[in-house]
């Protein structure tokens, strides 16, 4: 059986992106977690969305302690910059990762193709415990569709 980590390295090229995600909510606290949406993460800077002006100044004045407590977390690579931008519709209830695309000026759905399942399927065919297999497969379809938005 592959190690997790073998799998991790063939599924994303940054997994710094992955920890950030996954650990949001502890690295701002519930209630910032709660107004708060991380949009895009580009080498070095990350972009956040935020619920208003109220909270991006709240957010703005504790930048460099979230930069710092990011930092600690990553092993290689260090953001130097956190952008806030106004973004209304947070509702952290629910909120699903759906990536679109914009062509035409219309948004599109990005859309998974066979082979993309099929990688998705054979990484996470030997996970025994049904609930972490069906995390994990959605972990790695939302990484390849990352892939195709960027």
């Amino acid at each position: 059986m592959k190690q997790l980590n073998e799998i991790f390295d063939k599924i994303f090229f940054d997994k710094t992106d992955f920890l950030i995600y996954n650990d949001w909510s502890n690295i701002v606290g519930q209630q910032l977690y709660k107004v708060t949406e991380i949009l895009r993460i580009n080498k070095f800077n990350m972009v956040v969305g935020v619920k208003d002006n109220v909270w991006i100044s709240q957010l703005i004045d504790l930048r460099y302690k979230l930069l710092k407590k990011i930092n600690q977390r990553l092993k290689h690579r260090r953001l130097t910059n956190i952008s806030f931008v106004i973004k209304k519709d947070i509702n952290k209830e629910e909120k699903q990762f759906n990536l679109r695309l914009k062509k035409n000026n219309k948004v599109e759905e990005i859309h998974l193709t066979k082979d993309d399942k099929k990688i998705s399927d054979k990484y996470s065919e030997n996970i025994e415990d049904p609930k972490l297999r069906e995390n994990f497969k959605k972990l790695i379809e939302y990484s390849l569709k990352r892939r195709k938005y960027e």
